[in-house]
């Protein structure tokens, strides 16, 4: 069961990977970058320019978007990613726009401090989003999260929501619960996902994307993410 998890969760990661590749010839380079098969760049180059062996060597050491953009994330949004342990992943899904973590929000008691020793705290664990694109993805993300946190103003089955954190070709924002995903075996189980749906309707809250994938399952009840309309 975890390999199998792991492979679901690596063919899922690999839309977000770009892939590289190095066309050449006695006197040129050319260096193009695709990400989920689509084109991003391309880049042209002579071999005896200024930078063309920096600029090569960088193209084939550069690291993972993804990864690169959850640890900047990491270190601007104070969060720490969570150790995986048996039952509890990493990862807690990953889909079409962007890869969800378990993280551990780690709060500076001593952050005034003229000490270089300071107390560090670690607090209940957090959701941490993470979308890795051009800019028409941080504007979906932007709206994304926009939308769930006005739908969160209504009714307190949607979860709670941070500011959007931008980097350079990602965003990333928290989410304050970190839930399972919603079962639909048993009637009495799809019935609760409909009467959770129901109860945002009569609130006024629309969804816009209402799959099972975009709800999870607390302790109290079942909540809603990932918001796409008012």
């Amino acid at each position: 069961q975890v390999k199998k998890y792991a492979g679901l969760q690596a063919r899922k990661l690999n839309n977000f990977a770009f892939h590289r590749l190095a066309l050449f010839n006695l006197q040129k380079f050319f260096l193009f970058i695709s990400r989920g098969g689509d084109f991003v760049s391309a880049t042209e180059c002579s071999w005896c320019a200024p930078g063309s062996k920096r600029l090569l060597q960088e193209f084939f050491d550069f690291p993972s978007p993804l990864l690169k953009a959850m640890r900047d994330s990491c270190e601007g949004l104070k969060v720490v990613p969570c150790v995986p342990k048996q039952g509890t992943p990493c990862i807690l899904g990953a889909g079409r726009y962007g890869v969800v973590f378990r993280v551990t929000p780690v709060v500076d008691a001593d952050l005034h401090s003229t000490s270089s020793e300071s107390t560090v705290e670690v607090q209940q664990c957090k959701a941490l989003k993470v979308v890795v694109g051009d800019c028409g993805d941080m504007v979906h993300l932007k709206w994304e999260r926009d939308l769930t946190a006005a739908a969160r103003a209504k009714s307190d089955r949607v979860v709670t929501v941070g500011p959007v954190y931008f980097g350079r070709h990602f965003g990333s924002y928290l989410i304050e619960e970190v839930g399972s995903p919603v079962r639909t075996a048993t009637v009495e189980e799809r019935h609760a996902l409909f009467v959770s749906l129901y109860n945002l309707h009569i609130l006024d809250v629309t969804h816009g994307d209402a799959r099972v994938q975009n709800a999870i399952a607390l302790s109290d009840g079942i909540s809603w993410i990932d918001f796409t309309t008012r």
